[in-house]
């Protein structure tokens, strides 16, 4: 199987030379080139990005507890770039989403996801 450095660069690598027992250098972000990918129907042009509060973040942290996104519906009227954030516990029931960076689900610049 052979991949790319990254996507400008039309040099294909084997992948068994990527990783290492101690390192992999499959799908490393450059954040020169690095977008954020949509969801599909998304155009970007009306998206915008939603942000965690850092402060919020770590308040919870020290608190011992895992900060939780509360989800977003798609028919909320009241438009605000914040994310709400609220504290995992014994009776908090949460489902565990993970992103993968190098396929455009990740920001960069802060912490914050797409809308869409």
């Amino acid at each position: 199987m052979y991949w790319p450095v990254d996507s400008s660069d039309q040099e294909l690598i084997p992948s068994s030379n990527l990783c290492t027992k101690v390192r992999c250098s499959l799908y490393q972000l450059n954040e020169v080139t690095y977008r954020t990918k949509h969801a599909e129907g998304c155009t970007g042009e009306s998206c915008y990005d939603m942000v965690a509060d850092e402060e919020e973040i770590i308040r919870i942290l020290k608190n011992g507890r895992i900060p939780l996104i509360l989800s977003i519906d798609s028919e909320d009227i009241h438009e605000t770039n914040m994310i709400t954030l609220v504290e995992s516990g014994p009776h908090v029931e949460y489902v565990a989403v993970s992103h993968v960076w190098s396929d455009g689900l990740g920001n960069p610049q802060q912490s914050a996801l797409s809308r869409c």
